[in-house]
């Protein structure tokens, strides 16, 4: 199966990421029928609930990667535990957390690996959670049910194991 993964580390700066988002609007545009999956450190929010700590989050911010998300036809694949993956690791009256990392799949990509997850890993050495993405391929549960062909009841072994199974009823 072909595949598209892209992996990110955006500008910290709000005007440094518009080129990356023009970059995947190509992406979905030019590759529409393959199934996407984008995972890295996007250096933006998503929601105020993303940021915890610190001045409050202007949202305007974010307005340009929330409208390429959508453009591009992404969902956020979600995470497990912990809830934020970045932290300035100041002291704790001035912390401040944020969800800067994430993993994102186009429809094709969630057709085709509906069980793929993601988890936030605790951080060691680093300022970001590094994240564990698992995939798995859709399993085939189509039931292949068992077909009885009339062509062996002429068969003179079948008439006699037909008649034992109907004798010991």
């Amino acid at each position: 199966m072909t595949y598209l993964k892209t992996f990110v580390y955006a500008k910290c700066k709000e005007y440094l990421r518009k080129p990356l988002w023009d970059r995947f609007l190509y992406l979905a545009d030019t590759r529409d029928s393959i199934p996407w999956c984008t995972v890295g450190d996007f250096n933006v929010i998503t929601d105020t609930d993303e940021k915890m700590g610190g001045n409050p989050y202007n949202m305007r911010k974010s307005m340009d990667f929330i409208a390429t998300i959508e453009a591009c036809g992404l969902t956020d694949l979600g995470f497990n535990r912990p809830r934020f993956t970045w932290s300035n690791q100041r002291g704790i009256n001035f912390r401040i957390w944020k969800r800067l990392d994430r993993a994102m799949a186009n429809d094709q990509w969630l057709q085709n690996m509906p069980q793929t997850t993601i988890t936030h890993l605790s951080s060691v050495g680093s300022d970001h959670c590094p994240l564990l993405m698992e995939m798995n391929t859709r399993v085939d549960t189509h039931i292949k049910y068992f077909r009885f062909l009339n062509c062996w009841t002429d068969q003179p072994s079948f008439e006699e194991i037909r008649i034992r199974v109907g004798t010991s009823s």
